[in-house]
């Protein structure tokens, strides 16, 4: 049995130029202050958590083979955000997890541990759906963001039609 780690950033490094850095070093800290050896680790890197299915992440899939077979006894991870954005991808990373009794360890200061009781699992999929809701907001936030910058004659990165569509309200409207 071992000790291992998991990463995942949303965007590339050069947007996100910290996050897996932030990471691995808070996660390190932790596994330093338990005495824990991390024996390995799992990185999905510019990997969407939001839009992409766990199938499709790798690092993560090969993880949860992992943990299936038997090879690994703790998880190290910053935050549940990190697994997953969505409920229902949450809450099987967290069914397998439960099956396999997995010690979890999150290494942000703003996690509490995961219980792998009925009360504990109604409290995950409480934490999942704000985690869904969060990243539901960030995009909103974004696409607000973009709004502004066209209406003061900016261009915002992405999809410059629906930029354009919202001058020409602007102006128009």
């Amino acid at each position: 049995m071992k000790t291992v780690a998991y990463y995942r950033n949303s965007i590339s490094k050069e947007k996100q130029k910290l996050s897996i850095e932030m990471q691995k070093d808070h996660v390190k800290k932790l596994a330093r202050a338990k005495n824990l050896l991390i024996d390995e680790e799992y990185s999905d890197d510019e990997t969407s958590a939001r839009k992409t299915k766990l199938t499709e992440r790798e690092q993560l899939t090969r993880l949860l083979h992992d943990i299936e077979k038997g090879k690994v006894e703790t998880l190290i991870v910053y935050s549940r955000c990190r697994l997953a954005r969505n409920v229902h991808q949450y809450m099987q990373v967290y069914a397998t997890l439960k099956d396999k009794e997995i010690e979890v360890l999150f290494a942000g200061d703003h996690e509490f541990p995961m219980l792998y009781t009925e009360e504990g699992e109604l409290i995950e999929r409480i934490m999942a759906a704000f985690n869904q809701h969060e990243a539901d907001n960030l995009v909103k936030k974004l696409k607000d963001a973009k709004r502004t910058k066209a209406r003061k004659g900016l261009h915002a990165v992405g999809p410059v039609l629906a930029i354009n569509q919202i001058q020409i309200k602007t102006v128009t409207g």
